[in-house]
């Protein structure tokens, strides 16, 4: 059994570039350094590890992992934190990966506990989520500002 693991990023990646407020979108990765100003705020996306777990007689599962980038700047007020617009920008990203009520369910559901939380891209998969640390620099790099969300897709072929 194989996945289709380019609908399940193209799909999210699709999602996550409909939030209006970014200026640069892209799935190769670049540092902050290589965006000129008016390119932020941005979001990257970008692939990580696999993991597949098989148990006798159920099918194979995949863990598929990656991360987000996003760069924000303040160049024009400096008595304001950056981290007030980061705070923002991943607030609207955790939101893509919270389950509609109009969402197709997965027809996996009976291997995750987590479906009434977690978005299936529209029954692509079993769950698609922010999984692990949220890291951030909120503007110790001063008027820079950097989140990076690690998100995981679970899912079956």
């Amino acid at each position: 059994m194989s996945v289709n693991r380019e609908l399940l990023f193209s799909t999210l990646y699709d999602r996550l570039t409909a939030i209006p407020d970014f200026a640069f979108k892209s799935r190769l990765f670049k540092t902050y350094d290589d965006l000129a100003i008016d390119s932020q705020p941005a979001i990257i996306m970008c692939k990580g590890q696999e993991e597949i777990t098989t148990s006798k007689g159920m099918p194979p599962i995949w863990k598929l992992d990656g991360s987000i980038y996003l760069y924000c700047r303040n160049d024009f007020d400096t008595n304001v934190s950056p981290s007030i617009q980061l705070n923002n920008l991943i607030q609207k990203v955790e939101e893509v990966f919270e389950r509609k009520t109009n969402e197709i369910t997965s027809p996996y559901a009976s291997f995750s506990n987590n479906l009434d939380f977690t978005t299936t891209l529209g029954g692509l998969c079993i769950s698609c989520t922010i999984f692990g640390r949220i890291v951030t620099d909120e503007g110790t790099l001063g008027n820079q500002a950097v989140a990076l969300i690690p998100f995981e897709i679970t899912t079956t072929a």
